[in-house]
């Protein structure tokens, strides 16, 4: 590979996974698939279910995939890259505080970000101008690299197979596994 820091992790990945670098892109995978089931967790009430059930309904109700982790890969990134991109970030979030200090009568939703409302029921159109302006000032953002290896910066671009807040995944040692896989990449890459 001749990135040391790429082939120390790939010796360290968990037993079954496997580390893939192409042109432009660096794939983790187990070997083995997952099953994952879709579903809301989110504020759930305790399951009584056992593991050998809620592994059989994860098996007849969700689909089978790969668990694992895609980056796009670039040129590793230099200290003063990083600095501008940081530099230029900081600028659009001050354009973007300074959005919402100018409208003072749009206001984020309860519903979540992203989402606002006016006080003023007929101002629909003023909120609609507010985030049309709020998202052009953000999609200017420069992506920052999640990840640096000895000669790549790495920009997550899919995790799939793993248990959170909206799947559930079978064998739950895959999940584990998967953060286990993050874990190590975060600290050697």
């Amino acid at each position: 590979m001749v990135d040391r820091v790429l082939d120390a992790l790939s010796l360290a990945l968990p037993g079954g996974w496997s580390l893939a670098l192409g042109r432009d892109t660096l794939t983790i995978e187990r070997r083995e698939p997952v099953w994952v089931l879709a579903e809301n967790r989110i504020n759930a009430p305790m399951s009584r279910e056992t593991a050998d059930e809620r592994s059989r309904r994860i098996r007849a109700h969700g689909t089978s995939c790969a668990c694992r982790l895609v980056y796009r890969l670039e040129e590793r990134w230099t200290g003063e890259q990083l600095a501008d991109a940081r530099a230029a970030n900081a600028g659009i979030d001050r354009a973007v505080a300074a959005l919402h200090a100018e409208s003072p009568d749009v206001s984020p939703s309860r519903k979540g970000d992203g989402f606002y409302v006016t006080q003023n029921a007929g101002d629909g159109g003023r909120v609609q101008a507010f985030m049309r302006e709020r998202d052009a000032l953000l999609a200017r953002r420069r992506r920052l690299p999640d990840l640096h290896s000895e000669r790549h910066s790495l920009f997550l671009v899919s995790r799939e197979g793993v248990e959170d807040e909206m799947h559930l995944v079978d064998p739950p040692a895959a999940s584990r596994e998967l953060a286990e896989v993050e874990r190590l990449a975060r600290g050697g890459a």
